[in-house]
C-alpha cells in the first residue's frame, strides 16, 4: 500500500506554513519505501497531480475552527458520500474534500 503524507501550507505565512514545515521534518525521519512525504504550497486541482496513484493520503495542514484552539490536532475523515456540490465549485477556491472527490471521478 503506497501512502502519501502531504504537508500543505505557505512557509512564509506564519501558522499557515505548519503543514509544509512538519512534512519537511517528517521526511528526514521516515525511511519506508511505501511512504512518501511531500510538502507543497499548491491547492485545489493542482493537488491532484501530487496525490494520484496513492492508496492512502495523510494531509497535514493548518485549519481555522469555531473554537480556535491553537495547536489542537484534529483527525478529519472524508465524507462517505461521493456527491459533490458541483454548482458551488469555483476552480480558484476548491477545498481539499472537493478536490479529492473530483480526483476520484477523473482517476477511478
Amino acid at each position: 500500500m503506497r501512502t502519501l503524507v502531504l504537508g500543505i501550507g505557505n512557509p512564509i505565512l506564519g501558522d499557515d506554513g505548519i503543514g509544509f514545515h512538519i512534512a519537511q521534518e517528517l521526511a528526514k525521519e521516515i525511511n519506508d519505501e511505501n511512504i512518501d512525504v511531500k510538502d507543497t504550497s499548491v491547492n485545489g486541482l493542482n493537488l491532484l497531480e501530487l496525490i494520484v496513484g496513492y492508496d492512502k493520503l495523510i494531509v497535514i495542514d493548518a485549519i481555522m475552527t469555531e473554537d480556535e484552539k491553537v495547536g489542537e490536532i484534529y483527525r478529519l475523515k472524508p465524507r462517505n458520500s461521493s456527491e459533490t456540490a458541483w454548482s458551488t465549485i469555483s476552480l480558484h477556491h476548491l477545498n481539499l474534500a472537493t478536490t479529492i472527490q473530483i480526483g476520484k471521478k477523473l482517476f477511478p
